[in-house]
């Protein structure tokens, strides 16, 4: 059920060049999100203020043009960072305490000789902040000192057991087995390498694992679509779509056939796909992309079981400048921008126009906890559960950047549990109320 629809589409802008992500993050530590796009012909960073959107690229000093990005506090001084790979080399963009950014380039030796596809925030180790770098010869483990210093080595020794698994998909940093440890998901179009965590921020040698992502351009995303405290995995491919069931222990089981309408009207050859809550009901559906075809959305019945929700088509979407949403997408994003507990999508459409599509409910009282870490938390990325005296709503995945979105479907008390590596388990009772709520882990608020 949704008790919804989109508002006007708003164009937000043109991004020039090959756009490789859109993503939500907290910018400033305030929980107020911002929507940062990464893109070979510069990148693009939008705040949102009373419902409209305003470009702050300028005014922040960020220059980057990315192919890959990742967000954290690089230097410990409770800002986020933005490290940035252009195709050459990799840069460093350190927040100030004006909020603007101060770019400088990050050597790190011969490491990127051979490209890299994704960079992906890991638990720190005793030397620093850790980003696995993900290439075609296997992940490297890159370590960033507080002073800012590289040292880039291969993630494991020996030779790759990746290379006969084809193209190189999405990588996941999570804790996949529920031991409170971030393990390492790696997805091929061919199969699926599973690193195992370790308690010192480093990562056991890969084993093969069930999940392909599918032949062609291919898009994955994790979500708890059955509620049961384990990260799934969806995968959509231009030979087809598939739901990977967590069983615990890094092993997976193909379950698409037991989920309902996105079974058999999902299309193949989606672009992007991302875990979401449209109707704020405190279970996880689906969001795809394609980049011939209007974007589809899943709402979740419980159990992995999902329907699609026709209260949110975009077949006949366009912005004011006659650019079709049907036309296709490069990428998307969908979060609260807003700040008012209803997620909101951000689409950016082939021909880099930016589309904002507001969320208005016709619900009152919308209830909505949003769970974050600080920006200079130590241990991310954490997994995080979430229940009342009623049910579970899940699992998520926490880092500094991008905080984890619970949609609840009544106020009252909500339990939160999470567990810091070495630490015993934590809990956190937290009163969801009518008015959208934030929850820090650490700081009791």
């Amino acid at each position: 059920e949704t008790t919804g629809k989109w508002g006007d589409p708003v164009a937000m802008g043109k991004v020039a060049g090959k756009v490789s992500s859109a993503r939500a993050v907290d910018i400033n530590g305030d929980g107020k999100l911002c929507l940062f796009i990464a893109s070979d012909g510069g990148d693009k960073l939008f705040q949102f203020k009373d419902g409209k959107s305003e470009d702050i690229t300028a005014a922040r000093k960020l220059t980057a043009k990315s192919q890959s990005v990742v967000w954290a506090d690089f230097n410990f001084d409770g800002k986020l960072d933005l490290l940035s790979f252009d195709g050459k080399g990799l840069s460093l963009h350190t927040q100030q305490a004006d909020g603007t950014f101060a770019s400088s380039p990050l050597d790190a030796g011969d490491a990127l000789k051979g490209g890299c596809t994704e960079l992906v925030i890991a638990p720190n180790t005793k030397e620093g902040r850790q980003v696995i770098i993900v290439t075609a010869a296997g992940p490297l483990s890159l370590i960033i000192s507080k002073d800012s210093k590289a040292v880039a080595k291969p993630l494991i020794e020996g030779e790759f057991p990746g290379k006969d698994l084809g193209a190189a998909d999405k990588c996941f940093v999570a804790d996949l087995d529920g031991d409170a440890v971030a393990d390492m998901l790696q997805v091929f179009a061919g199969g699926s390498l599973f690193y195992k965590g370790k308690a010192d921020g480093l990562f056991a040698v890969p084993v093969k694992s069930q999940i392909v992502a599918g032949k062609g351009r291919a898009a994955v995303c994790m979500g708890d679509y059955d509620g049961d405290g384990l990260l799934d995995v969806f995968t959509t491919a231009e030979d087809g779509n598939k739901m990977w069931q967590n069983l615990g222990g890094g092993k997976f089981a193909e379950s698409l056939n037991w989920c309902g309408e996105l079974t058999y009207i999902s299309k193949p050859g989606g672009i992007y796909t991302a875990m979401c809550d449209i109707n704020n009901d405190g279970r996880q559906g689906i969001l795809i992309t394609y980049d011939n075809m209007s974007p589809q959305i899943f709402f979740n019945r419980g159990f992995r079981s999902f329907g699609h929700s026709h209260t949110f088509e975009l077949v006949d979407v366009k912005l004011a400048s006659g650019v079709e949403v049907s036309a296709g997408q490069q990428t998307a994003c969908i979060a609260d921008f807003k700040g008012n507990g209803l997620q909101d999508t951000v689409l950016v459409l082939k021909d880099g126009s930016v589309c904002y599509l507001p969320y208005e409910s016709a619900k009152e009282g919308v209830v909505a906890v949003t769970i974050a870490l600080p920006p200079n938390s130590p241990n991310e990325p954490v997994l995080v559960t979430v229940k009342n005296a009623k049910r579970s709503f899940g699992a998520f995945n926490v880092t500094a950047a991008q905080p984890a979105f619970v949609g609840l479907p009544a106020a009252g008390a909500i339990t939160v549990t999470w567990t810091l590596p070495g630490q015993k388990p934590q809990s956190k009772e937290v009163e969801a109320m009518d008015t959208p709520v934030r929850f820090v882990i650490g700081e009791g608020k």
